[in-house]
């Protein structure tokens, strides 16, 4: 039942990125890079397998589920600077742009970005990038057993150790892949931690439990932005992310019952708010030019236009996809 949490950790990127919410965003997305693990970890295991045709079965699933759609915003992106102007795009996001040179073309085109690409037509999908590296990993094996997958863990904590000792900088612990190994990491030992039996059965079930945790993540992040700002990127940021995973596990042991379709409807919004919150701002701040992104009240306008956009893009291209994806889940079953 991740559909919600899914579609929550989105919305907190647009907190941030269009509103006055602090840090939230990167609280989010090292979230969503734990519940990557996990369920990357479980489909490859539980759906495809490692023979070289289920590898090549989830790769194209892969590719179905992040290139069109991501294709799709990017085009809008471009409509958008040639209505608008370049020097208005850039001004809103200063990445907003035409690619200048065939590598920002290439980078674009190949969803091979990161945060030092100076156009990225869809801005946050440097973590896409990110996002992609891992799954590739995943599925050529990284997580294929339990002695390797914690070799892994251990691994990326003690990297992470390091960073964080020799006062790395922020960026360099949160833009970067290696840097995404420890939630990536995380997620695929839940994976492997609950299979075996080995988690505490009480984080597996309970709405006590799911309102603790809920709580745990809403109050790590108040005592974030009340504080001072180096612990908001160290000790807030890491104890968000093992309260994403104590979270992610108890969601996964909930059958979602009545609210299953809901939970799915709500969850498949979730990638088009984060692909297209940028360009929704943009029509925004055309329409009333006196607002400044970063408001509540720009915030506010702006929410029900990234809805309606996310909403039709999961209607009219997700969902005819998502149903080839499926015809390819069920082959790979059978």
């Amino acid at each position: 039942m991740f559909g919600f949490f899914r579609t929550l950790l989105a919305l907190a990127v647009v907190l941030e990125h269009l509103g006055p919410a602090h840090y939230i965003g990167p609280y989010a997305v090292f979230g969503f890079y734990v519940l990557s693990g996990y369920l990357m970890t479980l489909i490859v295991h539980e759906t495809y397998g490692y023979t070289a045709r289920g590898v090549l079965r989830y790769a194209i699933n892969r590719w179905l589920r992040i290139f069109p759609i991501y294709y799709l915003a990017a085009l809008i992106s471009l409509v958008l600077v040639t209505l608008l102007g370049e020097p208005l795009t850039r001004s809103f996001h200063e990445n907003i742009g035409l690619p200048s040179t065939m590598n920002e073309v290439a980078r674009n085109v190949g969803l091979l970005l990161s945060i030092h690409t100076d156009t990225r037509l869809v801005p946050p999908a440097w973590a896409l990038s990110v996002e992609c590296a891992y799954y590739l990993m995943i599925g050529l094996g990284i997580s294929k057993h339990f002695v390797t997958t914690m070799i892994w863990l251990l691994g990326s904590v003690l990297y992470t150790a390091y960073l964080v000792s020799g006062d790395a900088s922020f960026s360099y612990r949160y833009y970067t892949i290696a840097a995404a190994s420890l939630p990536f990491a995380m997620g695929a030992a839940i994976y492997h931690l609950k299979s075996r039996m080995l988690l505490p059965m009480r984080l597996l079930g309970g709405n006590r439990a799911l309102l603790v945790l809920v709580s745990a993540v809403a109050a790590n992040y108040l005592f974030a932005i009340t504080g001072n700002t180096k612990a908001a990127v160290t000790l807030h940021f890491y104890a968000n992310m093992a309260i994403m995973a104590l979270l992610i596990i108890q969601l996964s042991g909930r059958a979602s019952g009545k609210l299953r379709q809901l939970d799915s409807i709500v969850g498949d919004l979730s990638y088009p708010i984060y692909l297209i919150h940028f360009q929704a701002g943009l029509i925004v701040i055309t329409l009333v030019p006196s607002l400044a992104r970063g408001s509540i009240e720009f915030l506010l306008l702006a929410l029900p236009v990234v809805l309606a956009l996310a909403w039709s893009l999961s209607r009219l291209v997700e969902a005819p996809i998502d149903s080839l994806r499926s015809a390819i889940r069920r082959v790979a079953k059978a």
